[in-house]
């Protein structure tokens, strides 16, 4: 038996790789799978008796620091298998067709390893000398400086995205690799270029154990970034490289849809339990994900879209989801509202499209309910770049709303030292952010529902007042869920700034007072009048260089 060792480690982006790219192999293999990841990923990977999970805890010091731990895969999944066959991928990969260990051994043959030939980067049209001067000029320049860069014509520029290998052959290379890592800089960094674990199997591949690695056909490792028509038919490997960036928003749909196949097994009924209340808006990309994870939970779905021009309605027209499209786009309090109305289970779930539940958050907020069912429960949040927002945030005070005036106009020196002024003297109540928040039906109605003084944005800082008001408190639970951070809808930055500070202002002339109001609406027309005034400077500065 073939074994399959993955590394998701990082960005949030890698999560959603590795869990459709795991959704495939166990579709479409009877391999085991190590995963070996980080404590913020992790959580995230699918969980099956064939999916065994390794907590890396990395230091990242240097760039290269999370793509050499792919080392560190290896080395676990030869530690906790017996298997001769290894198939290494990477997260952004997705298993196309069935495959087997027989596959495997075919395409090796008698060599050690098996990787695929990158010949080109699409848009810079590279080939394969220009991709040896790469190679010799920061590769082997950092590994093997003493070393003579091998002929063009026996030269192979292999991608370690796809790996195949035998047990003997891959420990041989870890062992070298090790040995040479520890004598080299430690930021593994040659000019601009970082030096990775390509960069390794490229150096022992041409170098060091030339002919030992066998050239696996392109369809092994079927690339958006250096193949054409993408995806080809044909291609048993799909590869969403992002040239070490992280998975881009459209990828994750794409390697969904490919991951899937012919579409997910019949849904069952939902649970009584909890409905899902997802108000979208132009919100496509982000449904598309965010569908894919909720209706495995197995609960009602009710999405109320806001008059979206987008394929929103089509993302959602799906059977497990209960869709209500409005006419004219009515505000998030109103939409989530209108679907708590719809729903009939005891506990809610209001859920922004750029955010993805899982199971141990919902299992948690249900416990969290039960005992406590006057309060508002919510999750952290895993940002796109692996940072963790804190799900409760501090209460509002006329400070603080005075400092996120000031941010949003990129005066971060300034609403610095108001934001330490206001966590000193903040009131001692927390509100909920918006994007994932749980309630007991019967309760939320009590509290009044959302705020319809608010179109968007406040109406979670003006329920978490309510909250406090009426004898409960927001409970912040133990565990965290993936958030694309401002992705749930396709609005500009200006607009967005424009809705959140008008929000600011309306939740100052609710809770402060109408004089405190009409200060920050000048405050922030001013602010907005400079920065405008300074960006029609700066262009026509540039239009007079560029005349000039």
């Amino acid at each position: 038996m073939a074994v399959v060792s993955i590394l998701a480690i990082g960005k949030i982006g890698y999560a959603i790789a590795a869990r459709q790219s795991i959704i495939a192999l166990l579709g479409r293999t009877d391999f085991e799978i190590h995963v070996t990841t980080d404590a913020v990923v992790g959580q995230f990977v699918p969980r099956s008796p064939r999916v065994h999970i390794h907590i890396l805890a990395l230091q990242q010091s240097f760039r290269a620091d999370p793509f050499i731990g792919k080392f560190a895969a290896f080395e676990n999944c030869l530690a906790h298998s017996t298997d001769d066959i290894i198939l290494g991928l990477d997260a952004d990969t997705v298993v196309l067709k069935p495959l087997s260990e027989l596959d495997l051994v075919a395409g090796l043959g008698e060599h050690d390893l098996g990787m695929v030939e990158q010949t080109t980067i699409i848009g810079a049209d590279m080939n394969r000398r220009e991709f040896l001067e790469h190679f010799a000029a920061h590769s082997l320049a950092f590994l093997l400086p003493e070393a003579i860069p091998p002929d063009e014509a026996a030269f192979r520029f292999f991608n370690s995205g796809v790996i195949f290998a035998r047990r003997s052959g891959l420990r041989e290379f870890l062992d070298w690799a090790s040995a040479l890592r520890a004598t080299r800089p430690a930021h593994h960094q040659q000019g601009a270029h970082m030096i990775a674990d390509q960069d390794y199997f490229q150096v022992w591949a041409n170098t060091v154990r030339p002919g030992s690695t066998a050239e696996l056909a392109w369809s092994w490792n079927h690339c958006d970034k250096w193949d054409l028509g993408f995806v080809r038919a044909g291609a048993r490997i799909a590869h969403f490289s992002n040239f070490c960036l992280g998975l881009e928003m459209t990828s994750s749909v794409e390697m969904r849809r490919l991951a899937s196949g012919k579409g997910r097994s019949p849904l069952p009924a939902p649970a009584a339990d909890l409905a899902i209340v997802i108000v979208t808006h132009n919100s496509a990309t982000a449904m598309a994900i965010c569908l894919d994870w909720v209706l495995e939970l197995g609960y009602a779905v009710i999405v109320v879209d806001n008059a979206s021009t987008d394929d929103t309605l089509a993302v959602c027209s799906v059977p497990g989801v209960q869709l209500v499209c409005n006419s004219v786009n009515t505000g998030f309090g109103a939409a989530a509202n209108q679907g708590a109305r719809l729903a009939t289970a005891a506990t809610l779930c209001f859920l922004n499209p750029d955010c993805l539940l899982t199971r141990e958050a919902v299992d948690a907020a249900l416990g969290c309910l039960a005992r406590e069912p006057k309060n508002l429960v919510v999750p952290d949040l895993v940002e796109w770049d692996g940072s963790r927002q804190p799900g409760r945030q501090p209460a509002y005070s006329g400070v603080r709303l005075v400092a996120d005036i000031l941010h949003s106009h990129g005066l971060a020196r300034l609403s610095g030292g108001l934001y330490a002024l206001a966590e000193r003297g903040r009131p001692q109540w927390y509100s909920p952010i918006g994007a994932c928040i749980f309630a007991r039906r019967d309760r939320f109605f009590e509290l009044g529902c959302f705020d319809l003084r608010y179109f968007c944005y406040m109406e979670d800082v003006q329920l978490g007042r309510e909250v406090y008001r009426r004898d409960g408190e927001v409970v912040l639970l133990p565990v965290a869920v993936p958030h694309f951070g401002a992705k749930g809808a396709t609005i500009s930055a200006d607009r967005r700034r424009q809705l959140i500070n008008a929000a600011r202002v309306r939740y100052a002339g609710i809770n402060h007072s109408a004089a405190f109001a009409t200060a920050l609406a000048w405050l922030d027309a001013g602010l907005d009048f400079l920065r405008r005034a300074r960006r029609h400077l700066l262009d026509r500065r540039a239009g007079a260089r560029g005349q000039a």
